[in-house]
């Protein structure tokens, strides 16, 4: 069970910010995650409620449901869900904003790949902790 890939979820409505990105988690990542892209946050917020998803990456500007009502709705649904804010205007209100509705991370665009690679590698590691922590307060209350 340890060798499940990590299920990754990119949301921006610009396509080649997706493009950039799932490259460069494909070249680093391979097969330990499984990524998902959308640049519809409607529909991204379709899948982190049918799906178990543990890393969100989403923009905060895009039309219809932004990154913090996407960042509401997944952490309604799992609280695991690891949600990082990518966002080319970071002001102190969006930063503590994104904070207060439980991101876990925001970074700023241009993405700095080395920054990218570094946070998702530690999410990761977050989210693999968190499910064993789960799995194993499951598995005593099961009893």
């Amino acid at each position: 069970m340890m060798s499940t890939p990590t299920k990754i979820l990119l949301v921006d409505d610009d396509p080649s910010i997706l493009t950039l990105l799932s490259r460069i988690f494909k070249s680093y990542f391979q097969d330990s995650i499984l990524l998902t892209c959308c640049t519809e946050p409607e529909r991204a917020a379709g899948i982190c409620i049918s799906e178990e998803i543990d890393i969100l990456f989403t923009d905060l500007d895009m039309p219809g449901l932004n990154g913090f009502k996407l960042l509401k709705q997944v952490k309604a649904k799992n609280v695991l869900t690891q949600v990082v804010i990518l966002s080319a205007q970071p002001t102190s209100n969006a930063l503590q904003s994104a904070f207060a509705l439980g991101a876990n991370e925001y970074l700023t665009k241009p993405i700095v790949r080395d920054e990218l690679i570094e946070t998702t590698r530690y999410l990761i590691g977050q989210s693999k902790r968190w499910r064993q922590c789960m799995s194993a307060d499951l598995a005593s209350s099961g009893r």
